[in-house]
């Protein structure tokens, strides 16, 4: 669960990874990073590694998707990786961004994203 900045408390996660020892760390592999906000949802997946001595590193992003409630369309969207490696600037992360229209909500941006460094990993949204 993620508290947004108005205080909703929206679901998100990592899940479904598989998870392999490497040298060093430990490999996960087509993670799912999803989250749903009410009507809506965002997700993607991912793959990166975790080194115990080594900067984390986020290694491919792909398969995006998307759901909403009611009349909406997907009118732009970007998946990348935006910083692959993490480093004295901060983590590693990825971001799924979508832009939808539809007659109830207008135009509006949502995005879903991943993050991997310290160590750890995590997933953050823009809380509908």
């Amino acid at each position: 669960m993620v508290q947004t900045a108005d205080g909703v408390i929206s679901p998100a996660s990592v899940e479904s990874c598989t998870k392999k020892a490497v040298t060093g760390g430990m490999k996960y592999t087509n993670c799912k990073i999803c989250t749903w906000v009410g009507a809506w949802s965002m997700s993607f997946h991912a793959d990166f590694t975790i080194k115990t001595s080594a900067p984390d590193t986020i290694n491919a992003v792909r398969d995006w998707a998307w759901s909403w409630g009611g009349p909406v369309s997907q009118t732009s969207h970007t998946l990348a990786i935006g910083q692959a490696t993490e480093n004295s600037n901060g983590a590693a992360w990825a971001r799924y961004t979508g832009t939808f229209t539809g007659p109830l909500i207008g135009t509006k941006t949502e995005w879903v994203g991943l993050w991997v460094g310290g160590n750890s990993y995590g997933d953050n949204h823009s809380g509908g």
